[in-house]
């Protein structure tokens, strides 16, 4: 049995329908939306979503959260909280989330509050993949150009409140027997972290190999980089090669530098 502090959001008027909201890192350890969202397998996107299915049913819950519909920026690409900064990229990986947490029989949610971009909403209909955006009403009231597009497209958002009170957000402790082992658990972790590792630059021969922790790390020209979380950290002069891993652990920096030294293929994609 495993325990968490996680926040389910209760609907105004329906205090039955709860809605998980947790991070990918509370489902794997050191997994974060956007190193989701340079998965290259979109497979193993859906079996993300199979697993969170499997935790939100068990804690009783109706719906998850499965990202955010806000891309990226410059600024934000490193903390890990959006999927990429394409919001073509993004739709597509809520997509296949989305999908996964169908065929584990829950309602896959974005909640708008957490920030949005018409364009990946527009992006999602594109794909017709129609989940539930959660919003206070008094968003869709500011927000002109979002409540249009949505009624165009018969879209209609679960409100978190009547348009007069405040919703209801509480903080539970859960108990849950999680159906898979944890071998498997960590089978797909490590196979989620794997497909995220992105070739920026390819070297045209071996070179020395030097790992970027944070921008306190000197770079020096002419050798190749393994860069850790923050693809602001990418050197973008002066080097032979360069590898993108999303977490600081040694079965990835090791990945990292079999590709490099042209022994092992980057399997993920770029989305900064």
């Amino acid at each position: 049995m495993e325990a968490g502090a996680y926040e389910t959001i209760e609907i105004q008027g329906d205090p039955v329908y709860k809605i998980l909201s947790i991070e990918p890192t509370e489902v794997f350890e050191g997994v974060t939306f956007f190193s989701l969202g340079s998965v290259g397998y979109l497979s193993l996107l859906e079996e993300y979503g199979y697993v969170l299915a499997a935790k939100a049913k068990a804690l009783g819950v109706s719906g998850a959260i499965i990202g955010r519909t806000k891309p990226a920026t410059k600024a934000t690409a490193g903390d890990g909280r959006y999927l990429s900064s394409s919001p073509y990229l993004t739709a597509e990986a809520l997509k296949c989330i989305a999908k996964g947490l169908l065929i584990g029989g829950i309602f896959p949610i974005v909640d708008l509050e957490q920030g949005y971009d018409v364009d990946v909403l527009k992006a999602l209909v594109s794909r017709e993949t129609y989940i539930g955006l959660l919003c206070r009403s008094q968003t869709l009231s500011n927000d002109a150009l979002l409540s249009d597009f949505l009624s165009r497209n018969n879209w209609f958002p679960i409100l978190l409140d009547s348009g007069l009170e405040d919703t209801t957000a509480i903080t539970h402790t859960f108990f849950w027997d999680f159906p898979l082992s944890d071998e498997k658990r960590e089978e797909i972790r490590k196979n989620l972290l794997l497909m995220a590792i992105v070739q920026v630059k390819k070297p045209p021969f071996s070179t020395e190999i030097q790992v970027i922790h944070n921008n306190q790390t000197a770079v020096k020209p002419g050798i190749s980089y393994v860069v850790i979380g923050d693809p602001t950290l990418i050197p973008s002069k002066n080097v032979q090669g360069a590898v993108w891993i999303p977490l600081n652990e040694p079965f990835l920096i090791q990945e990292a530098k079999n590709v490099l030294n042209g022994l092992s293929i980057a399997k993920g994609k770029k989305n900064w």
